[in-house]
């Protein structure tokens, strides 16, 4: 498989949720952003000629070679790799996007995932929460949240062979 340069995640709304980028690559995010974005395009197209969740090929621009899977709640995982002579086998990138989907639903499936403890009534810094109490997800207007979990984006980086920096995570572009 080529080398891979960037994950996105986008939201139902086409919102982006996360972007993770090999830090080996130089460059603003700004241009992964535009080449997800510019996928989207792709992802509806495929998405009505296939069946299965994993959409193939989308497209190729410029030394890039975009890869889409879609779940059943049209949450869109795209691939990045930088563009070789062939395009990789199916059979070598259909694994990492069930690692990638398999990283999401713990994350989603997890109930402390977005707790901003302090936005709760009765915490206190100095002795912690004063009557425990579930964490819903906060919304922003027009769909989920991005992805700002440590956590999240360490095992991202470990599935795409970046290292543990986990550094990577959605920025304004």
């Amino acid at each position: 498989m080529s080398r891979l340069q960037c994950i996105a995640i986008l939201g139902q709304n086409n919102a982006p949720l996360y972007l993770g980028v090999d830090p080996a690559v130089d460059g603003e995010n700004t241009k992964w952003f535009f080449l997800a974005h510019g996928a989207l395009d792709m992802v509806e197209e495929h998405s009505k000629q296939h069946t299965d969740q994993y959409l193939g090929l989308l497209m190729s621009i410029e030394d890039n070679a975009i890869y889409g899977y879609l779940t059943n709640t049209r949450i869109k995982f795209l691939l990045m790799l930088q563009q070789s002579e062939e395009p990789g086998p199916d059979a070598d990138i259909l694994p990492v996007f069930r690692a990638i989907y398999t990283a999401y639903t713990a994350y989603m499936a997890n109930p402390f995932v977005d707790c901003n403890v302090h936005l709760l009534p009765g915490y206190d810094p100095e002795a912690g929460l004063a009557t425990p109490r579930p964490c819903a997800p906060i919304q922003m207007q027009g769909g989920a949240r991005p992805i700002e979990s440590p956590l999240f984006a360490k095992r991202i980086s470990e599935i795409a062979g970046w290292g543990a920096r986990g550094d990577a995570r959605v920025q304004e572009a």
